[in-house]
């Protein structure tokens, strides 16, 4: 597996669980990636949240798969409603980007003080890149 992030010491932090083959610092908001195309499968967990990427570095991600390529995504389910990510979704799928979407809420906490807090609700997004 490899590992994706803008900064460098959260990098530093994952090479010393050794679970890593490759660590790669990037913005998937500026340049395309030089991997784009060489994955068949992206797992994404806190990368998109509050105060972190919006829907505008979805095109980035489903970037770096192979056409059938699996995209699974964890976001912060506020961040999802608030930053428009059911409307870019759509959009990509109406352009043929990506096949069905699915959707799932899960809690990102044990044993949330209050279930229906947006802030303790994850959207988890399941599709794959079509072309």
């Amino acid at each position: 597996m490899d590992g994706l992030d803008i900064s460098p010491g959260m990098l530093e932090r994952a090479r010393l669980t050794g679970a890593y083959r490759r660590l790669l610092t990037a913005d998937l908001t500026a340049t395309p990636l030089s991997e784009a195309g060489d994955y068949g499968a992206v797992v994404s967990s806190g990368t998109f949240t509050i105060g972190h990427l919006g829907p505008q570095a979805l095109p980035a991600v489903l970037g770096l798969l192979r056409p059938g390529g699996l995209c699974v995504l964890g976001v912060n389910a506020r961040h999802f409603a608030d930053a428009g990510f059911a409307a870019a979704l759509a959009g990509l799928a109406a352009e043929g980007r990506i096949g069905p979407v699915e959707l799932r809420t899960v809690s990102t906490y044990a044993h949330p003080e209050d279930p229906d807090d947006l802030l303790s609700r994850a959207r988890v997004v399941v599709t794959r890149r079509t072309r």
